[in-house]
């Protein structure tokens, strides 16, 4: 699995851009669930936007309205490639991006059951205007 960005610092107010690619078992038919979370630098973490099994994207909490302006946003670019784009960047974007991915198959009796979950990661800077 793996994790990259843009940049790894930007300026305050600049885009970031995130990837995450996981190598696909190749077994039974799956599906992804992914959560892109920001680890701060007081070690806070918070949900930033995910995408259940079945392809619904949602912002976390302190992300819901950013994303309803449309400057934080998510979509699974293939079955296995997810990204992350922040639009016009704060200085409290700052800290470490990490893509949590978690595989699903349906098993015998139709149920989900979780066959992997893989996480990886990407720090980022941020310089404030001013500063």
């Amino acid at each position: 699995m793996e994790v990259a960005s843009n940049a790894s610092v930007i300026l305050e107010g600049e885009d970031l851009r995130f990837s995450c690619s996981v190598r696909m078992a190749g077994r039974l038919q799956g599906r992804f669930s992914v959560i892109w979370q920001l680890v701060d630098r007081q070690n806070r973490r918070s949900d930033i936007m995910w995408l259940d099994r079945d392809g619904t994207v949602q912002p976390g909490s302190s992300y819901w309205e950013r994303s309803s302006f449309g400057s934080v946003q998510m979509e699974q670019v293939q079955p296995n490639s997810f990204s992350l784009g922040i639009f016009n960047s704060r200085k409290e974007d700052e800290g470490q991006y990490e893509c949590h991915v978690t595989e699903w198959v349906r098993v015998v009796d139709g149920e989900w059951q979780i066959v992997g979950e893989r996480r990886a990661s990407t720090p980022i800077s941020i310089i404030a205007l001013g500063e």
